[in-house]
């Protein structure tokens, strides 16, 4: 369990370990209220044995945590298929919902063969991936589409990858905000700059390729989005 790895201790200048989530439940700020406050629905990836040492993590809970100060509804879900993360993912999200940082917290179960898998990524195009896995997307669509009712949400933020094609499926009834966190693109094209300087074919060849689709994925869902969202400016 994450508690195991005690990822929320931090070492202090004088070499005591402090508890973090300890030190979350003193007092806290008064934070301008919002003047409409919202529902937000927001999909997150979460890697829970890695704590708040994980960036991706430490940045969504914190946003999380802001926006409840200011009076919004934040919802956090959690995508399942693997029932062996399941207990401490939700114990993580609890235990944060506990301190008030996020409203309430739900799960998807979104998963695919590996054999269908493999075929759609070979396929490449955003497109025709839904097309294939489709039969394992209408599931979760009409899940999440029962969660955006049930919240009566604003506007549904998809940081999970994997749910992408929800952007597609959802953007009628509801925002859809995209939060690329990072560029694929950019990561990949820096990569593939690298090793064409150092003469690496084959590597070369495989960057060449994740870059490619990568691209395609950026644009094919930024343009079905209400907004995106990165973490930097040259992103």
């Amino acid at each position: 369990p994450w508690r195991a790895a005690s990822p929320w201790s931090a070492r202090s200048r004088g070499g005591e370990d402090r508890d973090l989530t300890t030190q979350q439940r003193q007092p806290v700020r008064r934070d301008r209220p919002a003047d409409e406050p919202l529902s937000i629905l927001w999909l997150i990836d979460l890697q829970p044995r890695f704590g708040l040492w994980h960036g991706a993590t430490l940045r969504w809970m914190k946003l999380s945590r802001e926006l409840v100060r200011r009076g919004h509804h934040v919802c956090l879900s959690v995508n399942q298929p693997d029932p062996a993360e399941a207990r401490s993912k939700r114990e993580f999200l609890e235990d944060f919902r506990t301190l008030g940082w996020l409203t309430s917290w739900t799960e998807t179960r979104y998963a695919f063969s590996p054999r269908r898998g493999k075929v759609a990524h070979v396929l490449g195009h955003p497109g025709l991936t839904n097309r294939v896995l489709r039969p394992h997307q209408d599931e979760t669509a009409a899940q999440v589409e029962r969660l955006v009712d049930q919240l009566k949400a604003d506007v549904v933020i998809v940081s999970e990858r994997k749910l992408l094609f929800l952007a597609d499926r959802l953007r009628s009834r509801v925002p859809v905000v995209v939060d690329w966190m990072d560029s694929h693109v950019l990561y990949e094209w820096r990569q593939a700059l690298q090793r064409l300087r150092s003469g690496e074919a084959r590597s070369l060849f495989r960057s060449a390729k994740r870059l490619s689709q990568a691209m395609l994925q950026e644009r094919y869902y930024g343009r079905r989005s209400a907004f995106n969202l990165v973490v930097s400016p040259v992103d």
